[in-house]
């Protein structure tokens, strides 16, 4: 069966472009943002980029200067440093949890070559050994002191834990 394919409207796809330009510094900051510009660049028409326009700067990811200009913003010292800190918190954490949902469907899967030391029984069955451990890390990760604490419980672990 093919994959339907849903339109995405206009005013997403400016929106996911220009955040994107923004991101990787294809808009530069101190840089004027203007509408026919943008429209222009990306193909789409006033109204689109209007809106996206409002909302990226409702997000702060595009500020007025001077004259009701909009332009993107210069990022402060202070601003940096909230970032790097974010960044330091949330990464290992989700990188945890990859790992973690990799190793669960990789489990569920049959291995191509046999392995030395392994016995024949548990690559009948290979997630059954996960699946019996799986509460305990669980419990475990919930008690983890340097867990964040929006975590919060198994509910919000990958979805591979609940299968």
């Amino acid at each position: 069966m093919v994959p339907v394919r849903r339109k995405v409207p206009a005013h997403e796809r400016v929106h996911t472009e220009l955040r994107r330009m923004i991101l990787y510094g294809e808009l530069r900051p101190g840089q004027p943002v203007t509408l026919h510009g943008i429209a222009e660049g990306l193909g789409a028409g006033l109204t689109p980029v209007r809106e996206s326009l409002r909302r990226l700067t409702a997000e702060g990811a595009l500020a007025f200067g001077e004259n009701r200009r909009i332009m993107v913003p210069h990022l402060t010292c202070d601003q940096v440093d909230q970032l790097a800190l974010t960044r330091l918190t949330v990464e290992p954490a989700m990188a945890a949890r990859a790992a973690m949902c990799r190793a669960a469907v990789r489990g569920q899967r049959t291995p191509r070559r046999g392995r030395s030391g392994s016995s024949s029984r548990s690559w009948i069955n290979p997630s059954a050994s996960w699946r019996s451990r799986r509460p305990d890390a669980c419990r475990s990760m919930r008690r983890a002191p340097d867990r964040p604490r929006s975590a919060g419980s198994c509910a919000t672990f990958p979805r591979c834990w609940h299968r």
